[in-house]
């Protein structure tokens, strides 16, 4: 108990504050881990891997409204590895806001890729049905419609992987509440 409370005296003073933050704790296939963005991140954040064919990797990560963050949003990042080339068959995900809610189908205007020059120009966006090639990691950052729903299924759009449809398994998240540390650390 003295521990607790030395450390809650000290924690000011280095410029960190503990605070209740909201995050979403992804259930479901695949591999699960915490993301830190530093000693003093402002949004906690856990992290589901999905293993696809050709050892293609699907990364979602819900981040809840909380300070710091302006929207409750889902990232999506698709790591294709060298040789493999991939392709959405679809440029839609499939949100529910909970297990008897609608299904809201959201269409996903544009995917992150690493920047380039082409021509003098910067380019670090293609279109939905662009071809993905490796080794490179593609990102998709969908809005959601509601800020910080209890319960979220989320489903990736299908994929075209070397030729092959695969269907991406949805992914459940829900929301959880948890101490967390932030500030200037």
């Amino acid at each position: 108990m003295m521990r607790q409370i030395i450390w809650l005296a000290l924690v000011p003073l280095c410029g960190c504050v503990p605070v209740v933050a909201n995050l979403y704790q992804p259930l479901g296939p695949g591999d699960i881990k915490p993301q830190h963005g530093g000693a003093c991140s402002m949004a906690p954040s856990v992290q589901i891997t999905q293993h696809l064919p050709s050892h293609v990797d699907i990364e979602v990560t819900a981040f809840a409204k909380t300070p710091g963050i302006a929207h409750a949003v889902i990232t999506v990042h698709i790591n294709v590895p060298a040789g493999t080339t991939v392709q959405l068959t679809e440029p839609t995900i499939t949100l529910r806001e909970g297990p008897s809610a609608p299904a809201i189908r959201i269409r996903i205007d544009r995917i992150r890729k690493p920047r380039t020059i082409v021509n003098g120009q910067v380019s670090d966006y293609l279109e939905p049905g662009a071809p993905l090639s490796g080794p490179v990691s593609y990102g998709i950052e969908v809005e959601l419609p509601h800020d910080n729903p209890a319960e979220l299924i989320f489903t990736p759009p299908p994929l075209d992987i070397d030729g092959q449809h695969v269907e991406v398994e949805p992914v459940e998240f829900v929301l959880k509440s948890r101490l967390h540390v932030t500030g200037v650390c």
